[in-house]
């Protein structure tokens, strides 16, 4: 008890606690199902894994970059790289025989519309083709011929051709300049899948592909990973110590279940009104599990002593719960201030992560009251 406490709040507390207690179990079925309720959106929660994620948008440039970028509209690309085998160059015949194998098969990635290699590369300053005559044509020897012209030219160098021509690049151009959500990973999956195909059909050359759609396919899934492992790891890991600290596994597993409700509310709230996740912010329910995790061990910890003492399970908890209600609500308070503030910052990805934080802070501190005496 606060000493500095009058009687009238000292009573509003003891009012407070008992209406938690005598209505627990209605209190605790409204908050399932609410928490049941915003679980089932949880599948919908989107992903953000673009750049203008991470920057600020207080940057005195952005204007003039999204200007040219609406001017200029770039659309998206898949580049392939292709390694010559040792001792030889791109104009190996097997080099050849794999690009052609993909000139073929590139319309197999969703949304392809055109490739550029070195099988249709056309010189502007000698106004002539690097292959005039078709691929079946070419002996080793002349292809080998080819070499030194296609490393004089300035343009074929500075595109398709690196260092002393062990390295080419084939760029496949999309149709659209974005994709989101299951076209995404549809088209992420067609790259992984064609460039597999194009390694086991030719074991001698390496076949690398690099893609924004990649990248950004990757991206969501390690977000997806910290989420699915990581989240549940550190649960657990909190429930084990407060299980060996107390020496019980029903304090254990009545924290659990208050952390695991927490989760799932601010998850599913999130989903429902569509917040984005990027790869700063995500990392933000592992902050809502740790604050979680303290509530419920106040609350618990005096109601165990309470326990101890001889008083019974009822008047335990209204007791902790009387003596906690204000630490509990003071340092709900005072932590969300101090996360919400994030607002603050121009970053747009460190928004995110003190929205995510402040929205579960609070679902933590009402399910500590309403949850966790059932």
């Amino acid at each position: 008890m606060i000493a500095s406490d009058g009687p009238g709040a000292q009573s509003r507390r003891v009012r407070l606690a008992q209406f938690l207690v005598n209505w627990r179990l209605l209190l605790s079925l409204v908050s399932v199902a609410f928490c049941i309720l915003l679980a089932t959106v949880i599948p919908q929660s989107q992903f953000d894994t673009s750049l203008d994620a991470l920057l600020t948008k207080s940057d005195p440039f952005l204007p003039e970059v999204e200007a040219l970028e609406a001017q200029f509209p770039t659309t998206l690309e898949v580049r392939f790289a292709l390694t010559a085998p040792p001792n030889a160059t791109v104009f190996d015949r097997r080099v050849i025989d794999a690009l052609s194998d993909l000139k073929k098969r590139y319309t197999e990635i969703p949304y392809a519309a055109r490739l550029s290699s070195l099988l249709d590369f056309y010189s502007p300053e000698s106004q002539t083709r690097l292959f005039q005559f078709s691929i079946d044509r070419y002996s080793q020897e002349e292809l080998d011929a080819l070499l030194q012209p296609a490393l004089n030219d300035r343009l074929l160098t500075n595109s398709l051709l690196t260092g002393e021509g062990q390295l080419t690049f084939a760029v496949v151009a999309l149709s659209v300049d974005e994709l989101a959500g299951e076209a995404r990973e549809r088209t992420a999956l067609a790259i992984q899948e064609l460039r597999d195909s194009l390694r086991n059909a030719h074991p001698d050359i390496g076949f690398y592909a690099m893609s924004d759609v990649i990248l950004q396919q990757s991206s969501q899934k390690a977000m997806l990973d910290d989420l699915s492992q990581l989240l549940p790891f550190v649960i657990i890991l909190c429930v084990l110590v407060i299980c060996f600290c107390f020496r019980s596994i029903r304090f254990g597993a009545g924290i659990l279940t208050h952390t695991l409700a927490t989760c799932l509310c601010t998850l599913g709230f999130l989903a429902y009104t569509g917040f984005s996740f990027n790869s700063i912010s995500v990392i933000a329910p592992l902050i809502v599990v740790i604050i979680a995790v303290a509530n419920s061990v106040h609350i618990i910890s005096l109601f165990r002593q309470s326990l101890e003492n001889g008083a019974s399970k009822k008047d335990s908890m209204i007791a902790s719960l009387v003596h906690n209600v204000v630490p509990i609500s003071l340092a709900a308070l005072t932590t969300a201030i101090g996360f919400v503030s994030l607002l603050l910052c121009s970053s747009p990805a460190i928004k995110g992560f003190g929205i995510i934080v402040g929205i579960g802070i609070g679902f933590g501190f009402v399910l500590t009251l309403t949850f966790l005496p059932a």
